[in-house]
C-alpha cells in the first residue's frame, strides 16, 4: 500500500500514524499531477476531495496512467447539484480555492476523456460517514486562523448543502 501527500508534514504525519501498525504500508511525497510512480503499477487508486484542488485534466490522466488494465479509480469529489448564480458560484469557488466545480455529468465526460471506459456514480451522504471518522492528533501550537477557517468552511457546508453534494466515482480501466 502506497500514500501520497503533497504536504511533507502530511507525510510526515502519515508516516508515524503508520509505523506503529508494524504494516507494509509506504507514504511517499508528491504530486498528482506528476505522479512519482511507474506505469501500470497500481490495482486500486483512491483520492478523497483532492482532483477538484488541482489541474483536474492533469490529474485525472496520471490516475489512469499508473492503474494496471483492470484497475479501478474511486474517487470521492464534490459535485455542483444544481445551477447557481454566477456570483455565488465565484464565492464558492474563492472560498475553497477551485478554478471549477462540475456536475456529475461533467466528472463522467473528465473520466472518459482521461481514458476510463467504465464508470459508476454513487451519490455519497457526508452526514451518515461522519460518525465513522477515526481520532485525529492536531499538530502542536495550531494558529487560532485555521480554526477561524474551520468554522466558515461548517458556516460555508451548511448554507450550500443544497448547492453542493459529493459522489464517489468508481472508474475502471480495461
Amino acid at each position: 500500500m502506497t500514500g501520497l501527500d503533497h504536504h511533507q508534514l502530511m507525510v510526515e504525519k502519515a508516516r508515524k500514524r503508520v509505523r506503529p501498525l508494524g504494516l507494509p504500508v509506504q507514504i511517499v511525497h508528491g504530486n498528482t499531477e506528476a505522479l512519482p510512480f511507474a506505469d501500470r503499477q497500481f490495482d486500486l487508486v483512491l483520492s478523497e476531495s483532492v482532483i477538484v484542488f488541482t489541474d483536474m485534466p492533469t490529474t485525472v490522466q496520471e490516475f489512469r496512467r499508473v492503474l494496471k488494465p483492470g484497475g479501478c479509480l474511486i474517487a470521492i469529489e464534490m459535485v455542483l447539484e444544481q445551477p447557481v448564480s454566477q456570483q455565488k458560484l465565484a464565492h464558492i469557488k474563492d472560498f475553497y480555492g477551485v478554478s471549477q466545480i462540475l456536475t456529475e455529468e461533467q466528472w463522467v465526460q473528465l473520466f472518459q476523456k482521461a481514458g476510463f471506459p467504465s464508470i459508476h456514480s454513487e451519490k455519497y451522504d457526508l452526514q451518515s460517514g461522519v460518525q465513522n471518522v477515526p481520532d485525529f492528533s492536531l499538530s502542536e501550537d495550531v494558529d487560532v486562523k485555521y480554526f477561524e477557517m474551520l468554522e466558515h468552511h461548517m458556516i460555508m457546508f451548511e448554507s450550500t448543502k443544497e448547492i453542493l453534494g459529493f459522489r464517489v466515482f468508481k472508474c475502471k480501466t480495461v
